[in-house]
């Protein structure tokens, strides 16, 4: 085998290759294959049958799985071909009813070991679990952790990640582990699908700075990611129609086999991706429009997206950009939210309970802080200010919003990409007027104390 270097359109003289093939060589799989292609079992009523194709073994480079009993004629082709099987690192499964008493397998004269999980091209098997790919999804959840608890854990070097950058690092390193293999793996089992869920939410809601009491939908819709169960089940549809195209692979044989046995009302693979799909939860629009914390989202235009990377999530300043978000998603720090909870000495309160801390008059609402109380003089000059600075910026605001609601002219001014900064920061402003004041607690009427 010779070989030559171009760079820049130049040509290196060629030079031989006299230890194999060169690491990342296109011409290696092709030439594996080759090597590999004189390698075949006759056939056995023990093999696996797939839409009568009978399937004994595969391969993944050099590594092979044999699906029944024939480990003389592995042990034979390899002595002929100069290879060596490795006993200590093969191992043997049984699937189904495992006998007490485990047949005895010898492999090059030592016998094999039996064991109840294994890695193969990633993917962890377990013969013992009613799932088999049980220690799949706790194996790539807690890796999916991991890689997430480093990428947040860039705060303490470089400050709080903006959302745009922190989706993208989470797409690229987060996600890959926590869809790994779900177009083989439909999620029948929504404990298992939990554990990879928590790390996805666990991801968005430190990102935007959500608490764990925070709605999910809006991780979802004000990021344009996809909830983990909507985009594994996505991913498995198109490589199921990848599948049914592929008529020449093992894989099309797979799937008509299962479709056989759905046909049959038997329990399969394709009885598995049916049972997903009609049991997925509502759509996220439809949670949106039946939740009283989606006041404010709930009044984009009918044409914006349903998933979408928001723009008030591009104010540079992050904590201006913190205080916006907190006040759009409803998990702010005023009483129609932070009451709306039960805590350890106190039920939740009825909403007309929840009353402002200053007038004590009206319910204590983003609309209502920032735009009509009027007990506290702070927030009476912050508003001024906040008004003389968009009608610098913008003249025209005020008949732009003539007959609107208070509560139209905030979604109007969320939609607003040039005075997003000003609207954050006397957000930031205005709640920590509020913060620095416990909100009044009203019960039957009256002010407790």
């Amino acid at each position: 085998m010779r070989y030559v270097v171009r760079a820049d359109g130049d040509v290196s003289e060629s030079f031989a290759s006299g230890h194999g093939v060169l690491a990342g060589d296109s011409a290696s799989p092709i030439l594996w294959i080759i090597f590999m292609c004189d390698l075949i079992f006759p056939d056995d009523p023990d093999d696996v049958s797939l839409n009568n194709v009978p399937v004994s073994h595969l391969e993944q480079a050099d590594d092979i799985v044999l699906f029944s009993l024939k480990l003389r004629i592995l042990e034979a082709w390899c002595a002929i071909n100069f290879l060596c099987i490795n006993v200590k690192k093969s191992s043997g499964m049984l699937f189904g009813p495992i006998p007490r008493s485990r047949p005895v397998l010898t492999l090059l004269g030592s016998p094999l070991a039996w064991t109840e999980s294994y890695t193969y091209v990633g993917v962890t098997l377990q013969s013992t679990h009613r799932n088999i790919f049980a220690r799949h999804y706790e194996a790539k959840a807690r890796k999916g952790r991991s890689v997430a608890h480093v990428t947040l854990g860039l705060k303490s070097m470089v400050g709080r990640l903006p959302p745009r950058e922190g989706t993208h690092l989470y797409m690229a390193r987060v996600d890959p582990h926590l869809i790994h293999a779900c177009d083989i793996i439909p999620d029948v089992d929504l404990s298992l699908l939990a554990q990879l869920e928590a790390v996805q939410v666990t991801f968005l809601r430190r990102l935007l700075g959500l608490s764990a009491c925070s709605m999910r939908a809006f991780l979802s819709t004000e990021t344009g990611l996809e909830p983990l169960q909507y985009r594994r089940i996505r991913l498995l549809l198109r490589f199921l129609k990848y599948a049914l195209a592929s008529t020449d692979h093992l894989i099309y044989h797979a799937v008509q086999s299962s479709l056989a046995l759905a046909r049959a009302h038997c329990p399969c693979w394709i009885s598995d991706v049916v049972w997903v799909a009609s049991s997925m939860a509502t759509s996220l629009q439809s949670q949106l429009n039946t939740s009283p914390l989606a006041l404010l989202p709930n009044g984009r235009p009918a044409a914006s997206p349903v998933l979408r990377l928001r723009e008030y999530l591009q104010v540079p300043i992050p904590e201006h950009r913190l205080a916006l978000t907190r006040l759009v998603l409803a998990d702010h720090c005023l009483a129609e939210v932070r009451l709306r909870w039960a805590e350890r000495y106190r039920a939740s309160v009825p909403r007309d309970s929840r009353l402002c801390r200053f007038c004590e008059e009206c319910v204590e609402t983003p609309v209502h802080a920032l735009f009509e109380c009027v007990a506290d003089e702070q927030l009476c000059v912050l508003r001024r200010e906040f008004l003389a600075d968009m009608l610098f910026h913008m003249p025209s605001l005020r008949e732009d919003t003539v007959g609107m609601s208070n509560i139209e002219a905030l979604r109007h001014l969320l939609q607003l990409r040039k005075t997003l900064p000003l609207l954050a920061r006397f957000t930031h402003a205005v709640l920590k007027v509020f913060a620095i004041r416990a909100p009044a607690l009203f019960l039957n009427g009256t002010l407790a104390v």
